[in-house]
């Protein structure tokens, strides 16, 4: 197999500034280490900065279209391509590449990156270095990549970028049944506009917008505070709630699943690692030999990750595996009511309370008797609210879950073509 190093396919290979800027609410974006996950870049958690500091951290070299990001330590190693019209700038611990394109293509250089053979040069360097690992500049131009022809790389990276793409169009399906689906536990749960009555077949397989809005707004429907409900003040909650709902704690609804197995063998393993931030999910799960103590979860389960910082991390099961002791496995005592439950901790409100009586210094964990003391307003008198709540919610939900497991499949369809294309074992015509 033909190589050729990083520094002879890059016109220039830059490193940032090493600088922390200013940070601003808005502006121009900044790709910091961690919003480069999998060869993707993920902005769940932005930087920006103003015109000024872009300016001043741009002069040695524009980052455009096409090039990749490569991050230098915290991770080591991982890769991606700036897409098309974002103006961006790069934080620490970051290196530019300039591809030459008239040798090789910037989608193929990102997949030989990610590719086993590189990354395996990278894991020698890391563990040669120091304390704290860091891929130097004359290290990573001496990486050797795979090299095909120029048309051969094109059709390289025309496949497994037709199934990047695939997988990046599930994520967005996903963001936005999440967001249908908050928004309708919000406006029932929250706003305590439930329907007092509702059509039974509003529900279709389509989960459009507009029937959301339909559920909402239709004529036959009577959103309950808005149409003058009476509200009883909660000393509890010091808010109004709907007359005859109680208040109640998650331990009323739910237990912690602590027993741990010995195993010879994790099966769809969760760790704080695969769980995706700001409560969007798992990137995917992972089945291998490794001895040691796992917590068993199951369908219906919720998984939360518990180690300050990967708080806000939340995931609905619909899998039987195993977890890291990281990750608290908690089970409602009714699969009806878990995915009520669910969308309870879904809440940004919940997080802010787990975060708030977290303990330890370096890496607080949520407190798990007060988090199984978190209280909420519940239909105690009113079960057809929540039996309404199941039935729009679990299509919703089964749409996602079905759509987690195609990004599965389809990113271990992908990491199983990599090596096979880079050595040439499959050809694509």
């Amino acid at each position: 197999m033909k190589t050729l190093t990083v520094e002879e396919l890059c016109k220039s290979i830059i490193d940032c500034p090493h600088s922390t800027p200013i940070w601003k609410d808005s502006g121009i974006r900044v790709i910091r280490n961690f919003n480069i996950k999998k060869g993707q870049l993920d902005f769940s958690d932005g930087y920006f900065v103003d015109e000024g500091t872009y300016s001043e951290r741009t002069k040695r070299a524009l980052p455009e279209s096409d090039d990749l990001v490569i991050s230098r330590e915290a991770p080591m190693g991982e890769v991606c391509i700036i897409p098309k019209n974002l103006k961006c700038c790069l934080g620490q611990r970051l290196v530019l590449l300039k591809v030459n394109k008239e040798k090789c293509f910037p989608k193929y250089l990102l997949y030989m990156m990610q590719s086993k053979y590189v990354q395996e040069q990278i894991g020698i360097i890391n563990k040669t270095g120091s304390i704290v690992s860091n891929l130097n500049i004359p290290d990573l131009k001496a990486l050797k990549i795979p090299y095909r022809p120029i048309e051969s790389q094109q059709k390289i990276a025309a496949v497994l970028s037709a199934l990047d793409d695939k997988i990046a169009l599930n994520r967005r399906m996903n963001a936005k049944l999440e967001q249908m689906a908050k928004r309708l536990y919000d406006h029932w749960f929250v706003q305590f506009d439930f329907p007092v009555s509702c059509h039974s077949e509003l529900v279709s397989e389509s989960h459009s917008e507009e029937m959301l809005n339909q559920v909402q707004h239709d004529e036959c429907t009577k959103p309950y505070k808005s149409s003058g409900g009476k509200m009883e003040y909660n000393e509890v909650l010091k808010r109004g709630i709907p007359a005859g709902w109680e208040v109640k704690k998650l331990s009323d609804f739910a237990k912690y699943v602590d027993n741990t197995d010995s195993a010879d063998m994790i099966v769809n393993y969760i760790s704080t690692d695969n769980m995706l931030p700001n409560k969007a999910g798992i990137s995917d799960s992972i089945s291998k030999p490794l001895k040691g103590n796992f917590v068993r979860y199951e369908k219906f389960d919720v998984l939360i990750s518990n180690i300050r910082p990967y708080f806000k991390k939340i995931w609905f099961s619909n899998l039987l595996g195993n977890c890291s002791t990281d990750v608290l496995c908690i089970r409602s005592n009714s699969e009806s009511d878990s995915f009520f439950i669910y969308r309870t901790l879904w809440k940004d409100e919940f997080f802010d309370y787990v975060m708030q009586g977290a303990k330890g210094s370096k890496m607080p964990r949520g407190d798990k008797t007060r988090i199984m003391n978190y209280s909420f307003a519940y239909p105690s008198d009113n079960t057809d609210v929540l039996k309404k709540f199941n039935s729009f919610f679990e299509p919703l939900q089964k749409s996602i879950w079905k759509n987690e497991s195609e990004i599965q499949k389809l990113t271990a369809l992908r990491d199983r073509l990599l090596p096979l294309l880079m050595n040439g074992q499959v050809e694509v015509k």
